[in-house]
């Protein structure tokens, strides 16, 4: 990891250096899961963050650090689970 751009709660901005001071580069061998990415012209931030994306995204699989599978979901607008 060599950039990061996160948001607190009260929309307070902190980088990379906020989680790890001192440091340039991280490998995140600590981190096994999925980024999804977006476009945020995509999401419909009145529900749920998955079933809230409108448009295609990417979802990138992580094991130990190491990423693992690359996929373009191609969502067709459809929300699920949307009252």
């Amino acid at each position: 990891m060599v950039k990061l751009k996160a948001f607190f709660g009260d929309g307070i901005e902190v980088g990379v250096d906020y989680f790890f001071p001192n440091q340039k580069d991280i490998f995140a061998d600590w981190f096994t899961g999925e980024i999804i990415i977006i476009d945020d012209e995509n999401l419909d931030l009145g529900y749920a963050f998955i079933d809230s994306i409108i448009g295609d995204y990417f979802s990138l699989k992580f094991k130990d650090g190491e990423l693992i599978r690359t996929e373009r979901v191609q969502n067709k607008g459809k929300i699920k689970n949307r009252p």
